[in-house]
């Protein structure tokens, strides 16, 4: 793993008043980057082509500068490491690091700096260690069963990783859950790795926030900085309707 000494060695080259943010461009890319400019970072968004025209159009959240490439774990190529710390760059994380690059690769190939410990990247993408952690904190979860039939009534089955909600479905059997997951595997929503590593949880109606928490270094504390509602297709006219085609059931975050 790539250890703490190696990484202060390569900040210790850093030009501390030219400072530049990045990171991959995805939805959370867009708070990160308004963010560093509103605190008078440059920034670098690490973007595939077909991305970059939607984050041109948000004139304050877009990046100074593009970092194109054909696919995000082309950032582990020693060429791309090197231009990025040339240019002073600290690496802001989000879900969608853990989900295209992966965690070991963060964590034993990837030596640009970034903030945080790289280590909790891991725990960001397994569900099990997710949930060890929101247990510790004492919070109130959803229910988890072993198969379907142990909850008594409806489930929701999640997947593995930062999907954003792709893929996930609500199942009344165990045979109803199997039928759909075929279902997403031959359509191509998911693999059959997804199929064979889902998380069965008890169905909880309501609404959903995205809350975003920081624990701030300089005072010692967790604060809440903002929320999202999570709007999903299935929110807007179809949940509960027994017409609804099958591409509107769908529990993807937009």
């Amino acid at each position: 793993m790539i250890t703490k000494a190696q990484i202060n060695e390569i900040l210790a080259g850093y030009d501390k008043n030219k400072v530049t943010i990045a990171t991959i461009c995805s939805h959370s890319a867009l708070q990160i980057f308004h963010g560093a400019k509103k605190e008078g970072f440059k920034t670098i968004g690490i973007c595939t082509q077909a991305r970059k025209d939607t984050y041109d159009s948000f004139p304050l959240a877009k990046p100074d500068e593009y970092l194109i490439v054909k696919n995000f774990k082309d950032i582990l190529d020693k060429k791309l490491q090197d231009w990025m710390i040339e240019r002073n760059v600290i690496i802001i994380p989000h879900g969608s690091f853990v989900e295209y690059v992966g965690p070991e690769n963060l964590e034993e190939k990837f030596f640009v700096p970034m903030f945080g410990n790289r280590v909790t990247l891991k725990w960001e993408g397994e569900r099990k260690l997710q949930r060890e952690w929101l247990e510790k904190a004492g919070l109130k979860l959803p229910k988890q069963y072993k198969t379907v039939s142990e909850s008594g009534g409806k489930v929701f089955v999640k997947l593995s990783g930062a999907k954003g909600g792709r893929g996930f479905f609500i199942a009344s059997s165990e045979e109803d859950m199997m039928k759909k997951l075929r279902e997403k595997v031959k359509k191509g929503i998911i693999t059959e790795v997804d199929s064979s590593n889902v998380t069965i949880q008890e169905f909880v109606p309501g609404v959903r926030y995205y809350i975003h928490y920081f624990y701030s270094p300089f005072h010692k504390r967790t604060e809440m900085l903002s929320m999202d509602k999570r709007i999903e297709p299935i929110d807007e006219s179809y949940r509960g309707s027994l017409e609804a085609p099958d591409e509107f059931l769908d529990y993807t975050v937009t």
